[in-house]
């Protein structure tokens, strides 16, 4: 799958995939024949992965250090395991938080309701 395609295919920019791969974030991508970017199955599991991990909040830096750690092997599964670990109690604030808003939205959209009925 082209560059342009890929992009598409997962909501980003092409600018964003080129900075992704020459950050680390992703493999190097295989190009064609014409010198085309042409992503595999691989190439579109970590992109996949990457915008997961982008969308829960996690940054760069982080993310740099995961790849790094799945570049070395299964010795790093325990530190890997870890930075997922707190990614995922960074999820649970955030959800903690949207909850209490969501909530304090609702009150109002209430109390507006039995002020005016509408």
């Amino acid at each position: 799958m082209r560059t342009k395609e890929v992009a598409k295919h997962f909501g980003i920019t092409v600018q964003t995939l080129r900075y992704w791969e020459r950050s680390g974030l992703l493999s190097p991508v295989p190009k064609d024949s014409n010198g085309y970017r042409d992503y595999d199955d691989d190439n579109l599991e970590q992109v996949k992965f990457v915008v997961c991990m982008r969308a829960t909040g996690m940054s760069i830096a982080a993310l740099k250090k995961y790849m790094m750690l799945f570049a070395v092997g299964p010795s790093t599964i325990d530190e890997r395991k870890s930075l997922l670990a707190n990614q995922v109690k960074s999820i649970d604030a955030q959800m903690e938080s949207l909850r209490s808003a969501k909530k304090l939205l609702t009150y109002k959209i209430e109390h507006y309701e039995e002020l005016f009925g509408k």
